[in-house]
């Protein structure tokens, strides 16, 4: 019988009868399950994947939450069970968001393969190396659920790698010794870490990081940070490229809210001068949007300069599933400012 232990179905708009038997067959194949009573009940699970059985006649005047069910996890699923005088009617904007449609009542067999077709593994035959020093791991459990295998440090010369994942409660030496192995055994191997966000930056670490994100980064988040590194072409998947005088360049989102970075990134360098930086990556930024950006000089690796920046235009790179950015920096009277002027001044 196929499991389901990484993965969350609601139930809305059947019978009790129905809901029930539903509920005890996906129960049995160790699923967490939940019968709504309205789609306002509906808690998506941020470490797993989501499902949604829903009733035709039940969802049918409300499409527009199954669009933003789907927008926020784009890696759920919704199946439509109908009588087949419905099925004929089910409207373009319900079926646009349906993956499956079941017309009631259905055969056990054709209830099994539709739940076989609902699994998702994309990472199926994918190898992540895998350290972590911090007292919970966040990353085996997410990456086995996708199907990806994990790999341990010792592993990552002879294995066919693609992703390296660190987990680090600090940057001590246990930690450092982790980076230069794996360096040693595989030099060009991308490296997505998770750090507590009260470290201080380290120009040292940063030079070997592809992605930074916060330990305590909600699991979808993660999940869907490594599915969008998996999306890229091989040929993207690695350090972006610098403009000369220019070791490094991250952005993050600021959330205004909290007065803090969200997820750091190192985007594609396209061009920068004093007055802003036109950059290209497979993350989304809305046009207004404020960033938080880090830059660093060949000049002088030992220090960040960090700048405030506002999403001044976004465009569809040529490259499938990648964007271009212009971004304008918010011009102050700090020394940071006034390093980065100089910086570009003498590009």
């Amino acid at each position: 019988m196929q499991q389901f232990t990484d993965t969350c179905f609601f139930i809305f708009g059947e019978s009790p009868q129905i809901s029930e038997l539903l509920r005890q067959d996906l129960s049995t194949r160790k699923a967490r399950v939940q019968v709504l009573q309205s789609l306002g009940e509906l808690q998506p699970c941020e470490d797993a994947a989501n499902i949604l059985i829903a009733h035709e006649s039940a969802i049918s005047a409300t499409p527009e939450f199954l669009d933003k069910f789907k927008s926020s996890f784009p890696d759920s699923r919704v199946i439509l069970l109908c009588e087949p005088a419905e099925r004929r009617r089910i409207g373009a904007a319900l079926l646009e968001h349906t993956d499956q449609i079941l017309e009631k009542p259905f055969p056990l067999a054709q209830w099994q393969n539709a739940l076989s077709q609902l699994r998702f593994r994309p990472l199926e035959g994918k190898t992540v190396v895998c350290w972590n020093s911090a007292e919970e791991n966040p990353v085996t459990g997410l990456l086995e659920s996708l199907g990806a295998r994990c790999a341990n440090l010792d592993s990552a010369k002879s294995s066919t790698a693609e992703l390296a994942i660190f987990a680090a409660a600090n940057f001590d030496s246990a930690f450092r010794e982790a980076v230069q192995q794996l360096r040693q055994d595989n030099p060009e191997l991308p490296i997505m870490l998770l750090a507590p966000p009260t470290l201080s930056p380290d120009t040292t670490i940063l030079s070997e990081i592809a992605y930074l994100l916060p330990l305590a980064a909600p699991k979808r988040i993660l999940r869907q940070k490594i599915l969008d590194f998996f999306a890229q072409p091989q040929r993207d998947r690695r350090k972006a490229p610098r403009k000369k005088g220019i070791a490094q360049f991250w952005v993050a989102a600021f959330n205004p809210a909290l007065a803090a970075p969200e997820l750091f990134e190192s985007p594609h360098l396209l061009d920068i001068s004093q007055s802003g930086l036109a950059f290209q990556t497979p993350a989304r930024y809305q046009t207004g949007q404020k960033l938080l950006v880090w830059i660093v000089a060949e000049d002088y690796p030992e220090k960040i300069v960090e700048l405030r920046a506002i999403v001044r235009w976004q465009k569809p790179a040529e490259e499938k599933n990648q964007f271009r950015y212009g971004v304008e920096f918010e011009r102050d009277d700090t020394e940071a400012f006034r390093s980065f002027l100089r910086m570009v001044a003498m590009r």
